[in-house]
């Protein structure tokens, strides 16, 4: 796989190591936070306020919810005409659909066929995305249905969906004003995270622009045609949960590193991996597969590895992960939010990892063996509460990633 052809995003720009790309989004969002605070303290301190009363045991830390007050504003800013513009019917077709396909079977089949059509008209529609979506409950309503009914956002609808709740209670005047700065500043988030993160996701608008042209009918193309923005809002993203999650997550004792299948060096039929615990074990049948390796480091450093069919299988019900036990999840840019979110809503301490690059049949018309950063992943494992990492653990994990 050359480095940034043919698909959306890639951490290791030009061949070069994903360190950079791991310093770089610690860089921008030591940047932004301060910026975010000045933008949106003041919002933040009533809805936290607020989400104290209603809410004593799952409280938002501060950087969580400055976050989701940026992601509320460049889902309005990406999606807010298409809400604005998509009729109740269709809106109302689409999560009848969406819920289809969760059952599973002919149910899903059919489901899908509907959603590919559903999706090709609501976005090929160009008409709609310049729509004006007034900044009030209304509006904010309407958004969260859309989003609900293209089955792609779901936890994030639902967060938008407790920020609704926070804003019902507000004067309106607050309201139409925090939801106007959330969305302006959106914009100059797009501007500015390009620049920082733009180089990782050079390739999405030509992806897209192929996915508009050649492969109009799938049922997936809202995923797959997200805007670059929202490449590097999940970035940001996994940057800032990592950080809010990390103290409790350091004081798991047991923790499961999640690795999609998209891994494997072999296709899923050669593989030897056998079925246990939350999907499927390593057998170690291929040297050159770094999900083999990732097992080794596993035992070295206690923690365990299990292979699950997506990353989006992350988003796993509290009752099937062992109590007291930790996951790191690894997952593409584009789904890493939707996982960790699922994780947060069911309690479940976590951390997460990107892969370097996507590769499943999501993005290409074969799958293509995806990897990730080995340093990232042992300071989520090894350094959970981030303490200062010791000269010999620097270069046992440069050894380690060496030997890979």
């Amino acid at each position: 796989m050359k480095p940034n052809e043919g698909i959306t995003y890639d951490l290791s720009y030009k061949g070069a190591d994903s360190d950079n790309y791991y310093a770089a989004i610690t860089a921008f969002g030591e940047y932004l936070m301060p910026e975010l605070e000045v933008a949106f303290g003041s919002i933040a301190d009533r809805c936290m306020e607020y989400f104290l009363k209603v809410n004593k045991k799952q409280v938002l830390s501060r950087e969580v919810c400055l976050f989701e007050i940026l992601m509320l504003g460049v889902f309005w800013k990406v999606y807010g005409g298409y809400a604005a513009g998509t009729s109740r019917q269709s809106v109302r077709l689409m999560k009848q659909m969406a819920l289809m396909r969760a059952k599973g079977g002919i149910k899903r089949k059919a489901a899908d066929v509907v959603r590919a059509g559903l999706a090709f008209r609501l976005l090929e529609k160009q008409s709609l995305a310049g729509r004006f979506l007034f900044p009030d409950t209304a509006g904010l309503e309407k958004l969260i249905h859309w989003m609900q009914s293209t089955g792609e956002f779901k936890r994030e609808a639902d967060r938008l969906s407790e920020w609704l709740r926070f804003f019902r209670q507000e004067e309106e005047a607050f309201v139409f004003i925090s939801l106007c700065k959330a969305r302006d500043f959106a914009g100059g988030f797009a501007s500015e995270s390009n620049e920082w993160l733009g180089k990782y996701t050079i390739n999405v608008e030509s992806y897209t622009r192929q996915l508009l042209f050649n492969r109009h009918f799938r049922e997936d193309k809202i995923s797959a045609n997200k805007q670059r923005v929202e490449y590097h809002l999940n970035m940001l993203g996994a940057y800032i949960y990592n950080r809010a999650l990390q103290s409790d997550f350091g004081k798991i004792k047991q923790k499961i590193v999640l690795l999609p299948a998209c891994m494997k060096a072999k296709p899923s039929q050669a593989c030897k991996a056998e079925k246990a615990g939350l999907g499927e074990h390593c057998k170690g049948c291929s040297a050159l597969c770094q999900i083999n390796r990732i097992s080794q480091l596993g035992k070295k450093h206690h923690f365990t590895v299990e292979i699950v069919k997506h990353s989006s299988d992350i988003s796993l019900t509290k009752q099937a992960i062992p109590d007291g036990c930790g996951l790191i999840g690894v997952a593409c840019v584009s789904t890493v939010i939707a996982g960790g979110l699922e994780l947060m809503h069911n309690s479940v301490p976590a951390q997460c990892v990107l892969l370097d690059q996507c590769g499943c049949r999501h993005w290409w018309d074969k799958t293509v063996p995806t990897s990730l950063n080995l340093n990232e992943l042992l300071n989520r494992a090894i350094a959970g509460a981030v303490m200062p990492e010791t000269q010999e653990l620097k270069k046992e994990k440069e050894q380690d990633n060496i030997a890979a």
